[in-house]
């Protein structure tokens, strides 16, 4: 027996795709799996789901966190990220911690004028979110 087949499939769950994409259950009964990736809805057959999990197409991740923010993002206040990097982010509709929380490094790093720096430092502003202080 899997792991995937020992966990209870329920609501607020993340799971990773081959891909890379997160998804979070924000619906289950005994037919279908509403999954959110932080933009869109996928709806999928429990039974196809299963076997998704069993196939390793879908990985379940219990300890992702999003942080729920919808918040723009201070791209200006963060370091690596310049004015290429931040239109390149607003053209792809990434400005919240949010929508940064569901989107995967490489698939940032694919975005013109987005470098590792960057990333990182995007990644830790956005862990730390709004409650980060700065001194002055």
């Amino acid at each position: 027996m899997t792991i995937e087949e020992e966990i209870e499939i329920e609501e607020g769950q993340f799971y990773e795709h081959v891909r890379g994409d997160f998804y979070e259950i924000e619906h289950v009964n005994e037919d279908i799996v509403l999954l959110f990736d932080g933009n869109n809805y996928r709806m999928e057959n429990v039974e196809y789901f299963r076997s998704c999990l069993e196939s390793a197409m879908f990985e379940y991740r219990p300890d992702f966190k999003v942080n729920d923010s919808t918040e723009r993002v201070p791209f200006e206040e963060i370091d690596w990220v310049g004015e290429e990097g931040i239109s390149s982010l607003e053209d792809a509709d990434l400005t919240t911690p949010k929508k940064l929380s569901y989107i995967t490094d490489e698939r940032l790093l694919k975005l013109n004028a987005i470098g590792q720096k960057g990333v990182d430092n995007i990644r830790e502003w956005v862990e730390e979110g709004e409650d980060k202080s700065v001194e002055l």
